[in-house]
């Protein structure tokens, strides 16, 4: 039930993704701090694309912006409105205090907004240079034609790298994405749950 669930989510340290789009995390609920057993769990998440509702599949960097995949076609006219697209970008100074806090945060402005034909992607052209090794920090308004749910409408990316003309680079695999948005990896026939303890 969903309570095993949370309970199974307590304490996450890992997570990584399969070559078929599972997703993998594992946590320890006890640290063993003080000579105590560590008892953890590792939660097999699948992917199931008829139940992944419109939102920010993946973001790719471009010479002057971003582009911005859907893991469903988003409506048209709304992704044409600049309104719709809160973008900010910022870095984090290096501190001896735990976490950091932002610097040189700045809300950025649009200047051009492309969207594919297909509503599977917006090109978003920024006004100003891209700040490389700044976090680009994206909140979108609900893209869907009918007030759906849109998640996530969130995203980050890490300016490492500022791309030459024409070219992008990506978070993640192009093929993972593919598959994700044409349904194709396999479906298992149950979630794996695992609890294992250091006695």
């Amino acid at each position: 039930g969903e309570d095993d669930a949370q309970q199974l989510l307590l304490g996450p340290i890992t997570c990584a993704v399969s070559p078929r789009g599972e997703l993998y995390i594992g946590g320890i609920r006890d640290s063993g701090w003080g000579g105590a057993n560590n008892l953890g769990t590792l939660l097999r998440l699948r992917y199931q694309a008829d139940q992944i509702p419109c939102g920010i599949a993946e973001i790719n960097i471009l010479k002057q912006g971003f582009r911005l995949h859907f893991t469903k076609p988003v409506n048209r006219s709304k992704a044409e409105m600049v309104g719709n697209y809160l973008i900010e970008s910022y870095t984090r100074l290096s501190t001896p205090q735990y976490g950091g806090t932002d610097a040189r945060r700045r809300k950025e402005s649009v200047a051009e907004i492309r969207v594919a034909e297909d509503g599977l992607s917006v090109d978003l052209q920024l006004i100003g240079e891209l700040r490389k090794g700044f976090v680009y920090e994206f909140t979108l308004e609900n893209l869907t034609a009918d007030a759906a749910i849109f998640f996530p409408a969130a995203g980050y990316y890490t300016a490492n790298r500022i791309p030459v003309e024409g070219a992008t680079t990506s978070n993640r695999p192009e093929p993972l994405l593919q598959g994700i948005r044409k349904g194709r990896l396999p479906q298992l026939p149950t979630d794996l749950a695992i609890t294992w303890s250091s006695k």
